[in-house]
């Protein structure tokens, strides 16, 4: 087997972290990091990454990086955390992954982390995008210290300090926020609502929209069924070459109707397009398949989600079919 040399890039976040038990950002209470994130889920969330992190625990680093982009998106840093940590575990193919995220988020980036994001492609056996990686380094601008400095300020944002257990003291109870339990479930909420996610479906195929059943009973919470012509089978068993879908109006994030909803063709797509659907089981409820989180579980087949679909079923490789 082929041995790579540790890059200097490699090296440089090993060292760089080497002492992070000695960060001072520890002595910072907790309220004021929740402040400053403006949400106190993130806040404890990200101080456990940034822990696990600098113990060394890549696993629950990459676990809890993961989970914070699902909360928050817009968040550039988290993704940067992700590749440090994923690349410093080994996992090279989820390290790559955070680096396309990022990119297609923060595309201004992708010439100054040139050199970092072919080395994570070549050790993720992705040689031509390495390749393409490599030449775009090769031309300049590259900032080999952005990535190390940027995870340094985040971790140094995220720790807060952890009191030792003492007697408890008559004192009022301070008001916090409450995070329910609906509110952040990936099946329920919309933090559900990603490939990541939906991948984790029965079965994914391409199928072509044919048609729905018409009738005078078709309401947001009684929805028609739609028909559809599989063309490809992505994960799953067979399905029958034409298949029933629920066709859902809602993601089933929530549990109201939009005001002044009504049911009207134009609310279908066109006959002949071509949809991804997400099916969670190939078992019909009531005539009809179901699609994941209902609408979401029905993505418009085009190339960039045909692509951003190919990139997790490449991570995910032998773990589900």
């Amino acid at each position: 087997m082929k041995r790579r040399r540790a890059s200097g890039w490699t090296v440089a976040i090993a060292l760089s972290f080497a002492l992070g038990s000695q960060n001072p950002a520890s002595a910072v209470p907790k309220e004021q990091r929740e402040k400053e994130w403006g949400n106190a889920n993130i806040a404890a969330r990200a101080n456990l990454a940034a822990r696990a992190l600098e113990e060394g625990n890549f696993q629950n680093a990459i676990a809890g990086y993961r989970g914070l982009i699902g909360l928050n998106p817009q968040e550039a840093d988290f993704y940067l955390a992700l590749y440090v940590s994923a690349s410093k575990g080994d996992n090279w193919k989820q390290a790559a992954l955070a680096l396309d995220e990022f990119f297609d988020k923060f595309p201004e980036y992708k010439n100054k982390l040139a050199a970092q994001y072919a080395e994570a492609l070549e050790k993720a056996n992705r040689e031509d995008e390495a390749k393409d990686a490599q030449k775009l380094a090769k031309k300049g601008g590259g900032e080999p210290d952005l990535i190390d400095k940027r995870v340094k300020a985040l971790v140094d944002k995220s720790i807060f300090d952890e009191p030792k257990a003492e007697l408890p003291k008559p004192r009022e109870i301070p008001k916090r926020n409450v995070v329910k339990q609906d509110e952040v479930r990936a099946d329920s909420s919309k933090y559900g609502l990603n490939y990541e996610n939906a991948f984790w479906s029965e079965n994914i195929v391409i199928a072509e929209y044919l048609g729905y059943e018409k009738g005078d009973a078709i309401t947001y919470f009684r929805p028609p069924r739609a028909y559809y012509k599989i063309e490809k089978r992505l994960k799953g068993a067979p399905l029958n070459g034409r298949i029933t879908i629920r066709y859902e109006f809602s993601d089933k994030t929530g549990t109201d109707k939009p005001k002044d909803w009504k049911f009207a063709d134009s609310l279908m797509p066109q006959k002949g397009t071509k949809w991804i659907l997400f099916i969670p089981s190939a078992v019909p409820f009531e005539g009809a398949l179901e699609t994941y989180q209902g609408s979401y579980g029905r993505q418009e087949y085009n190339d960039a989600n045909f692509d951003k679909l190919m990139k997790i079923m490449e991570v995910h490789k032998g773990q589900a079919r």
